[in-house]
């Protein structure tokens, strides 16, 4: 089992949701440090910038699950993986640990400054 952050239409309520059917949600989240948005349509987290901390959804995914979202974030060639810590929102108390993020490596369309996606 892996930790996943995600911030964008993998998120509740999102198109992209369904990809975490099989998914524990832990809760939600934000990153421990800052980060760059930008959106053009979907969402790039940039992670040589530290504007602001990313807003959203820690997930527990089995193997399945966690080869199928890297499939759909292109990872290594598109979006690219990395573990960072992220703060939960659990039971009233806020928890550190680390879970994967998709990064994308360069700046594209528009920032987004408060981290909301």
């Amino acid at each position: 089992m892996e930790t996943i952050f995600v911030y964008g239409t993998l998120k509740e309520g999102f198109g992209n949701h369904h990809f975490l059917e099989r998914a524990l949600k832990v809760g939600k989240a934000e990153t421990s440090e800052k980060y760059g948005m930008y959106e053009m349509g979907i969402p790039f987290v940039i992670k040589h910038e530290n504007d602001t901390t990313i807003k959203g959804e820690v997930y527990l995914v089995d193997n399945v699950t966690f080869n199928n979202v890297d499939l759909l974030e292109g990872h290594p060639t598109h979006y690219r993986r990395e573990k960072i810590k992220v703060n939960i929102d659990y039971k009233k108390h806020t928890r550190l640990t680390s879970a994967w993020i998709y990064f994308y490596p360069e700046k594209r369309g528009a920032r987004i400054i408060d981290g909301i996606y």
